[in-house]
């Protein structure tokens, strides 16, 4: 009897634990506010958010609350101005309706510098005034605090193991874009040499062609100058065979 008793709460314990342990969500970085009965919703799609790295700021909007809450498709920012805030600098964005989530708008962004950014909601949604619609978004981090291994470290690869290439694919390890940056600049010295070597050959071609041109001048030159030699030589013989008759017959 004194065993049932004592099983019986510690039966009831774990069944609490387990439920509740089934219960707990992940906390969700997006921050929501109420606006009257419309409820807005703002994060990104990717978190943390990276430097230099593609991102959607999200806008989920809803009207009514609890089980009755219903999405706002498609129209719901028409009356909306949408702002990113970084420090001193803002700009103004254009969410679109998102095809996969109704209620759901979202703007691509690219963050270019550490730290906090913010999005601004003003006008109103479904004739309901937004007021203080500045939602802070997760801290923008470096992509240094990611990358495995550490970019500049060694791989401890020594001269007896084959090279295996790294998580990206490339040799040793080397981070995708200067594995690209490398071969880009191989392709384009490549092609700077392969052009080089095609207009050395044109300007051959061109000093050939002009040799050719002078040969076939200087050809013709030596044929007119022969024909004057020969016409000069045969005016000379013939004015001399003139004049020796003319001689001759002054004699008679």
């Amino acid at each position: 009897m004194k065993n049932k008793k004592i099983i019986i709460p510690i039966v009831i314990t774990l069944s609490l634990i387990a439920t509740s342990t089934f219960m707990i969500t992940p906390a969700s970085a997006h921050v929501e506010k109420s606006f009257g009965d419309v409820s807005v919703k703002v994060g990104l799609s990717n978190e943390p958010p990276l430097v230099g790295d593609t991102n959607q700021v999200q806008i989920i909007v809803t009207k009514g609350s609890g089980s009755n809450a219903q999405p706002l498709v498609d129209t719901a920012l028409d009356n909306v101005t949408t702002t990113i805030k970084y420090g001193g600098i803002t700009k103004t964005l254009s969410p679109v309706p998102s095809d996969d989530n109704p209620g759901e708008y979202d703007s691509t962004i690219i963050p270019t510098q550490l730290g906090s950014y913010y999005i601004i909601l003003t006008g109103n949604i479904d004739g309901q005034a937004i007021d203080n619609g500045t939602f802070p978004l997760d801290q923008v981090e470096s992509k240094d605090n990611y990358y495995f291994p550490p970019l500049g470290s060694s791989t401890g690869l020594n001269d007896n193991q084959p090279v295996q290439g790294g998580t990206s694919g490339t040799p040793y390890g080397m981070p995708a874009p200067q594995f690209s940056a490398i071969v880009n600049q191989l392709a384009n010295d490549i092609n700077d040499a392969k052009n080089l070597a095609n207009s050395t050959n044109q300007n051959m071609l061109t000093i050939q062609q002009s040799y050719q041109n002078l040969k076939s001048v200087t050809d013709e030159l030596f044929i007119v100058a022969g024909i004057g030699i020969g016409t000069g030589i045969a005016g000379i013989v013939i004015a001399v065979y003139a004049l020796n008759r003319r001689n001759g017959s002054h004699q008679v």
